[in-house]
Protein backbone atom coordinates (compact mmCIF):
# COMPACT_ATOMS: atom_id res chain seq x y z
CA UNK A 1 0.00 0.00 0.00
CA UNK A 2 2.72 2.49 0.75
CA UNK A 3 4.00 1.49 -3.29
CA UNK A 4 7.05 4.40 -4.07
CA UNK A 5 5.12 6.38 -6.31
CA UNK A 6 4.77 9.58 -6.82
CA UNK A 7 1.68 10.08 -5.57
CA UNK A 8 2.56 8.32 -1.98
CA UNK A 9 5.78 10.00 -1.57
CA UNK A 10 4.62 13.62 -1.96
CA UNK A 11 1.30 12.73 0.46
CA UNK A 12 4.37 11.21 3.18
CA UNK A 13 6.40 14.23 3.09
CA UNK A 14 3.74 16.39 3.13
CA UNK A 15 2.14 14.79 6.42
CA UNK A 16 5.24 14.13 8.05
CA UNK A 17 6.16 17.66 7.83
CA UNK A 18 3.05 18.97 9.22
CA UNK A 19 2.97 16.72 12.13
CA UNK A 20 6.20 17.42 13.13
CA UNK A 21 5.72 20.78 12.86
CA UNK A 22 2.59 20.62 15.05
CA UNK A 23 4.37 18.50 18.09
CA UNK A 24 8.44 19.64 17.69
CA UNK A 25 9.95 16.96 15.66
CA UNK A 26 13.50 16.82 14.28
CA UNK A 27 13.69 14.03 11.67
CA UNK A 28 17.49 13.00 10.79
CA UNK A 29 16.47 9.90 8.76
CA UNK A 30 13.65 8.52 6.97
CA UNK A 31 12.81 5.28 4.59
CA UNK A 32 9.57 4.82 3.11
CA UNK A 33 9.51 1.00 1.84
CA UNK A 34 6.52 -0.49 0.23
CA UNK A 35 4.73 -2.10 3.33
CA UNK A 36 6.38 0.24 6.32
CA UNK A 37 8.82 3.06 7.13
CA UNK A 38 11.68 3.86 9.25
CA UNK A 39 11.75 7.03 11.00
CA UNK A 40 14.80 8.47 13.19
CA UNK A 41 14.17 11.21 15.07
CA UNK A 42 14.34 13.94 17.87
CA UNK A 43 11.94 14.50 20.39
CA UNK A 44 11.01 16.67 23.46
CA UNK A 45 9.18 14.97 26.35
CA UNK A 46 6.54 12.61 25.74
CA UNK A 47 5.28 13.63 21.75
CA UNK A 48 6.23 10.61 20.17
CA UNK A 49 3.06 8.66 21.32
CA UNK A 50 0.62 11.52 20.21
CA UNK A 51 3.08 12.30 16.89
CA UNK A 52 3.03 9.04 15.86
CA UNK A 53 -0.55 8.57 16.70
CA UNK A 54 -1.68 11.61 14.58
CA UNK A 55 0.73 10.60 11.36
CA UNK A 56 -0.48 7.12 11.19
CA UNK A 57 -3.82 7.66 11.80
CA UNK A 58 -3.62 10.47 8.91
CA UNK A 59 -1.91 8.48 6.92
CA UNK A 60 -4.03 5.24 6.97
CA UNK A 61 -7.16 7.59 6.07
CA UNK A 62 -5.29 9.40 3.39
CA UNK A 63 -3.71 5.72 1.90
CA UNK A 64 -6.89 4.29 1.79
CA UNK A 65 -8.57 6.96 -0.20
CA UNK A 66 -5.55 7.03 -2.72
CA UNK A 67 -5.78 3.56 -3.32
CA UNK A 68 -9.22 3.47 -3.59
CA UNK A 69 -9.33 0.82 -0.98
CA UNK A 70 -12.61 0.13 0.51
CA UNK A 71 -12.09 -1.39 3.55
CA UNK A 72 -9.13 -2.81 5.50
CA UNK A 73 -5.97 -2.14 7.96
CA UNK A 74 -3.02 0.17 6.65
CA UNK A 75 -1.06 -0.93 10.03
CA UNK A 76 -1.35 -4.07 11.23
CA UNK A 77 -1.92 -4.37 15.39
CA UNK A 78 1.00 -4.87 17.28
CA UNK A 79 3.86 -4.04 14.54
CA UNK A 80 4.88 -0.71 16.09
CA UNK A 81 8.08 -0.17 17.17
CA UNK A 82 9.57 2.61 19.23
CA UNK A 83 13.23 2.02 19.85
CA UNK A 84 15.28 5.02 22.49
CA UNK A 85 18.33 5.16 20.64
CA UNK A 86 21.34 6.10 24.16
CA UNK A 87 24.36 6.41 22.50
CA UNK A 88 26.32 8.18 19.26
CA UNK A 89 26.86 4.92 18.23
CA UNK A 90 23.65 3.92 18.39
CA UNK A 91 22.15 6.74 16.51
CA UNK A 92 24.83 6.02 13.48
CA UNK A 93 23.95 3.04 13.10
CA UNK A 94 20.16 3.55 13.52
CA UNK A 95 20.55 5.94 10.69
CA UNK A 96 22.62 3.63 8.47
CA UNK A 97 19.93 0.95 8.83
CA UNK A 98 17.24 3.19 7.49
CA UNK A 99 19.12 4.12 4.88
CA UNK A 100 20.02 0.87 3.35
CA UNK A 101 16.94 -0.69 4.18
CA UNK A 102 15.81 -0.83 0.71
CA UNK A 103 18.74 -2.96 -0.21
CA UNK A 104 18.97 -4.47 2.78
CA UNK A 105 15.50 -5.91 1.48
CA UNK A 106 16.63 -6.87 -2.03
CA UNK A 107 14.79 -4.33 -3.41
CA UNK A 108 17.49 -1.93 -5.34
CA UNK A 109 21.27 -2.30 -5.24
CA UNK A 110 21.98 0.73 -4.02
CA UNK A 111 20.23 3.27 -1.25
CA UNK A 112 20.01 5.97 -3.78
CA UNK A 113 18.01 3.81 -6.68
CA UNK A 114 14.89 3.58 -4.21
CA UNK A 115 12.32 5.50 -5.74
CA UNK A 116 10.33 6.14 -3.10
CA UNK A 117 11.52 8.71 0.23
CA UNK A 118 14.90 7.72 1.48
CA UNK A 119 17.26 10.54 2.92
CA UNK A 120 20.34 9.61 1.62
CA UNK A 121 23.61 10.10 4.14
CA UNK A 122 25.23 13.10 2.54
CA UNK A 123 22.06 14.72 2.30
CA UNK A 124 21.69 14.66 6.29
CA UNK A 125 21.86 18.26 7.44
CA UNK A 126 21.38 19.84 3.87
CA UNK A 127 18.55 18.47 2.36
CA UNK A 128 14.93 20.27 2.94
CA UNK A 129 11.58 18.47 2.42
CA UNK A 130 8.95 20.44 0.98
CA UNK A 131 5.18 18.93 1.01
CA UNK A 132 2.06 20.18 -0.89
CA UNK A 133 -1.39 19.18 0.35
CA UNK A 134 -2.95 16.87 -1.72
CA UNK A 135 -5.58 17.18 -3.32
CA UNK A 136 -7.79 14.52 -2.02
CA UNK A 137 -8.88 13.55 1.52
CA UNK A 138 -7.65 17.04 2.91
CA UNK A 139 -9.41 20.10 3.75
CA UNK A 140 -8.01 23.13 2.67
CA UNK A 141 -9.90 24.96 5.84
CA UNK A 142 -7.76 22.88 8.58
CA UNK A 143 -4.87 21.81 6.72
CA UNK A 144 -1.50 23.84 5.43
CA UNK A 145 -1.02 24.18 1.39
CA UNK A 146 2.62 24.11 1.69
CA UNK A 147 5.34 22.98 4.88
CA UNK A 148 8.72 22.32 4.56
CA UNK A 149 10.77 20.12 6.32
CA UNK A 150 14.66 20.49 7.21
CA UNK A 151 16.23 16.83 8.01
CA UNK A 152 18.63 17.93 10.32
CA UNK A 153 21.99 16.16 12.11
CA UNK A 154 21.66 15.08 15.25
CA UNK A 155 22.82 17.55 17.56
CA UNK A 156 24.52 14.45 19.85
CA UNK A 157 26.41 13.57 16.61
CA UNK A 158 27.45 16.77 15.94
CA UNK A 159 28.78 17.25 19.41
CA UNK A 160 30.40 13.46 19.35
CA UNK A 161 31.64 13.72 15.81
CA UNK A 162 31.44 16.92 14.32
CA UNK A 163 29.04 17.45 11.49
CA UNK A 164 31.04 16.06 8.88
CA UNK A 165 32.42 13.21 11.20
CA UNK A 166 28.95 12.16 11.84
CA UNK A 167 28.50 11.73 8.01
CA UNK A 168 31.40 10.00 7.79
CA UNK A 169 30.35 7.17 9.90
CA UNK A 170 27.40 7.26 8.43
CA UNK A 171 28.75 6.88 5.22
CA UNK A 172 30.42 3.73 5.90
CA UNK A 173 27.87 2.31 8.04
CA UNK A 174 26.05 2.22 4.81
CA UNK A 175 28.71 0.96 3.53
CA UNK A 176 29.47 -2.12 5.52
CA UNK A 177 25.44 -2.69 5.33
CA UNK A 178 24.90 -2.45 1.80
CA UNK A 179 28.07 -4.88 1.07
CA UNK A 180 26.63 -7.59 3.21
CA UNK A 181 23.68 -6.97 1.88
CA UNK A 182 24.62 -7.85 -1.65
CA UNK A 183 26.46 -10.60 -0.44
CA UNK A 184 23.59 -12.20 0.95
CA UNK A 185 21.27 -11.62 -2.02
CA UNK A 186 23.84 -13.72 -4.20
CA UNK A 187 24.17 -16.02 -1.51
CA UNK A 188 20.80 -17.07 -1.77
CA UNK A 189 20.19 -16.06 -5.49
CA UNK A 190 17.48 -13.86 -5.15
CA UNK A 191 16.86 -11.59 -8.20
CA UNK A 192 16.56 -7.71 -7.31
CA UNK A 193 12.96 -6.26 -8.03
CA UNK A 194 14.67 -2.87 -9.80
CA UNK A 195 13.28 0.67 -9.62
CA UNK A 196 10.78 0.48 -12.24
CA UNK A 197 8.92 -2.81 -10.98
CA UNK A 198 8.95 -1.24 -7.26
CA UNK A 199 7.43 2.08 -8.07
CA UNK A 200 4.42 -0.23 -10.57
CA UNK A 201 3.89 -2.91 -8.35
CA UNK A 202 0.50 -3.48 -7.19
CA UNK A 203 -0.29 -1.83 -4.16
CA UNK A 204 -2.55 -4.97 -3.58
CA UNK A 205 0.01 -7.34 -3.74
CA UNK A 206 1.28 -9.30 -0.49
CA UNK A 207 5.07 -10.12 0.21
CA UNK A 208 5.86 -14.05 -0.79
CA UNK A 209 8.44 -14.20 1.85
CA UNK A 210 7.98 -15.05 5.48
CA UNK A 211 8.22 -12.87 8.16
CA UNK A 212 9.73 -14.40 11.42
CA UNK A 213 7.04 -14.24 14.10
CA UNK A 214 7.62 -14.02 17.71
CA UNK A 215 10.88 -11.64 18.05
CA UNK A 216 11.66 -9.19 20.52
CA UNK A 217 11.59 -5.51 20.02
CA UNK A 218 14.20 -3.64 21.90
CA UNK A 219 12.91 -0.34 23.78
CA UNK A 220 16.17 0.96 23.21
CA UNK A 221 19.67 0.37 21.49
CA UNK A 222 23.00 1.34 22.37
CA UNK A 223 25.62 0.04 19.24
CA UNK A 224 28.07 -2.72 18.98
CA UNK A 225 30.28 -3.06 21.48
CA UNK A 226 28.77 -0.57 24.11
CA UNK A 227 28.65 -3.21 27.05
CA UNK A 228 28.63 -0.87 29.71
CA UNK A 229 26.36 1.86 28.61
CA UNK A 230 23.90 -1.03 27.68
CA UNK A 231 24.60 -2.81 30.96
CA UNK A 232 23.15 1.18 32.44
CA UNK A 233 20.57 1.04 30.15
CA UNK A 234 18.90 -2.27 30.98
CA UNK A 235 19.21 -0.85 34.68
CA UNK A 236 17.51 2.30 34.54
CA UNK A 237 14.42 -0.04 32.55
CA UNK A 238 14.48 -2.39 35.46
CA UNK A 239 14.58 0.22 37.58
CA UNK A 240 11.80 1.83 36.04
CA UNK A 241 9.43 -1.25 35.50
CA UNK A 242 9.80 -1.80 39.61
CA UNK A 243 9.12 1.73 40.70
CA UNK A 244 6.27 2.04 37.83
CA UNK A 245 4.65 -1.59 39.60
CA UNK A 246 4.94 -0.38 43.12
CA UNK A 247 3.04 2.54 42.31
CA UNK A 248 0.37 1.23 39.95
CA UNK A 249 -0.17 -1.66 43.22
CA UNK A 250 -0.72 1.20 45.42
CA UNK A 251 -2.91 3.55 43.25
CA UNK A 252 -5.40 -0.12 42.70
CA UNK A 253 -6.27 0.03 45.75
CA UNK A 254 -7.46 2.95 46.36
CA UNK A 255 -4.79 5.39 47.15
CA UNK A 256 -4.14 8.49 44.96
CA UNK A 257 -1.41 10.20 45.94
CA UNK A 258 0.95 8.03 44.44
CA UNK A 259 3.71 9.60 42.92
CA UNK A 260 4.84 7.44 39.56
CA UNK A 261 8.27 7.34 37.91
CA UNK A 262 9.42 9.87 35.41
CA UNK A 263 8.20 8.36 31.83
CA UNK A 264 4.86 7.01 33.15
CA UNK A 265 2.44 8.52 30.09
CA UNK A 266 -0.85 6.48 29.77
CA UNK A 267 -1.78 6.88 33.35
CA UNK A 268 -0.60 10.67 33.50
CA UNK A 269 -3.51 10.81 30.58
CA UNK A 270 -5.92 8.71 31.10
CA UNK A 271 -6.06 8.69 35.01
CA UNK A 272 -3.98 12.62 35.76
CA UNK A 273 -1.97 10.40 38.34
CA UNK A 274 1.03 12.70 39.49
CA UNK A 275 4.50 12.09 37.47
CA UNK A 276 8.12 12.71 39.28
CA UNK A 277 10.01 15.45 37.52
CA UNK A 278 12.53 14.45 34.26
CA UNK A 279 15.99 13.87 36.41
CA UNK A 280 18.49 16.45 35.82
Amino acid sequence: MLRPDEALTALFIWMLAVCADAFGVEVHAVCVMSSHYHLVCTVEGDVISRFLEHLNGSLAKAVNVLRRAPRGILWEPGTLGITELKTPAAVVEAIAYTISNPSAAGLVWAPGEWPGLNVLANEIGRRVLRGVRPGFYFRELFWPDEVTLPVTMPAVLVEAYGEDGARERIELEVTRLVRDARAEIRRKGWCVLGAVAARNVSPFRRAKSWETFGTLKPSFATGRGQVEEREEAIEELRLFHAEYRAAWTRYRVGERDVLFPYGTLMMRLRHRVEVAPAPS
